[in-house]
């Protein structure tokens, strides 16, 4: 339907209509979940945790992130400002010094051959229970499974900020420095600090702790800079000491959805009308190359990866980024990243117009050249016979025309 409240006669808006429906792929017609927006009411989250708030506070909503263990309560205080307040349970401190002993002993029989090993490390539940019983027979059940969570929380997950990986409304999450408070910036409620604060050097393990999750190298000789693309998808980038952060060591991990935008979520949330994505529908079929450009968070990349839905799912595609961003579904798809090798050794460096010079000899239909923050991108447009989109973050066309080295 357009503006004038009409029903459109085009037949891609009618598919595109029938897929807001039916929730159908474009491609492979297969019913897709249908996105929900999560508003905070009583019905449409888990039980809330039963909470004791002080009299200072004003519960403005609660929830759990990982039942029943850790819970949120996004609380208003007295001066106004709201918080994100985590609530854990509690150690004695004779569970303190088990779990210490519980998490030397698992450190001492687990062995990393392969980076992706590394990540598909589980926990299993009753091997830990059985050591955890070793050292205190008459520990309970309820207090052994307390145990296990947290160690499933430092051993595998984000220790400290891993509660806040589980909570699917948060976007960025933000450590400035030593001593200061973690923010997280919520979907609801916009930026907001928490209970979670660092010490300097706890600060800079943490971050070492980041960069190897991701795979990198970070430390004084290095450069104590680094973007990385996190194990589950979030991206994070990580400073390490006071060398050019005044504050410590610092990190901002940026979170994306598990599953990619598609034409259909873009459509739910009106981000994009029925004509114009029909337009781009038909601007992929036909073979036209596509610049999307724009601001930090306006929502690029997840242009991007519904973009990649109109592309025929058997076509060969190369995509070429900084760091690991957009999720294309099909399955030609080969995807590659920059490299820095540090310790000013730049013989050992590939930049994106290697990568692009690389991927021309692949013989691919589509090159996608993911988001480009330095002062010039490598030109994706190198003759007519290759279909080429682009991602630049200049918020006007006036800044993409100085990052391309030639005219499109």
């Amino acid at each position: 339907m357009n503006k004038t409240g009409k029903i459109s006669s085009n037949p891609l808006v009618k598919k595109l209509n029938l897929m807001i429906a039916g929730c159908k792929s474009p491609l492979s017609g297969h019913a897709c979940p249908t996105p929900e927006i999560i508003t905070g009411g009583a019905d449409r989250l888990p039980p809330a945790p039963v909470f004791r708030p002080d009299e200072t506070e004003n519960v403005v909503e609660e929830y759990w992130l990982t039942e029943p263990f850790s819970s949120v309560r996004i609380s208003a205080l007295d001066d106004g400002d709201i918080r994100y307040l985590i609530t854990e349970p509690k150690l004695t401190e004779k569970e303190l010094i088990v779990l210490e002993e519980v998490y030397e002993r698992l450190r001492a029989v687990l062995v990393y051959d392969t980076p992706t090993k590394r990540r598909e490390v589980s926990l299993d539940a009753a091997r830990v229970k059985k050591i955890i019983k070793s050292f205190v027979p008459e520990i309970t059940e309820e207090r052994s499974d307390v145990l296990i969570y947290y160690l499933g929380r430092n051993f595998t997950g984000y220790g400290k900020l891993d509660p806040l990986m589980h909570d699917e409304m948060i976007e960025d999450i933000t450590c400035n420095g030593a001593d200061t408070l973690v923010y997280v910036y919520h979907r609801k409620y916009a930026n907001l600090p928490t209970n979670l604060r660092f010490e300097n050097q706890e600060l800079n393990k943490y971050a070492l702790k980041l960069a190897q999750k991701a795979d990198k190298q970070i430390s004084l000789t290095t450069p104590p800079l680094i973007d990385a693309a996190l194990p589950e998808g979030s991206r994070a980038q990580i400073t390490y000491s006071d060398i050019v952060s005044s504050k410590g060591s610092s990190f901002t991990i940026r979170r994306f959805q598990a599953d990619p935008m598609t034409p259909v979520d873009l459509l739910t949330y009106g981000t994009y009308d029925e004509n114009l994505l029909a337009y781009i529908w038909l601007a992929v079929e036909n073979g036209k190359s596509i610049i999307v450009v724009g601001g930090t968070a306006s929502g690029k990349t997840s242009t991007m990866n519904a973009i990649s839905f109109f592309i025929p799912p058997n076509a060969k595609i190369v995509s070429l980024e900084d760091t690991r961003e957009i999720q294309i579904p099909n399955q030609n798809w080969l995807p590659m990243k920059t490299r820095e090798s540090g310790l000013n050794l730049s013989k050992g460096d590939v930049d994106l117009f290697s990568l692009l010079k690389s991927s021309l000899r692949q013989r691919p239909e589509y090159i996608i050249v993911g988001e480009v923050r330095g002062k010039r991108g490598p030109d994706p447009f190198p003759g007519n016979e290759h279909r080429a989109y682009h991602v630049l973050h200049p918020p006007c066309r006036r800044g993409q025309r100085g990052r391309q080295p030639s005219h499109p």
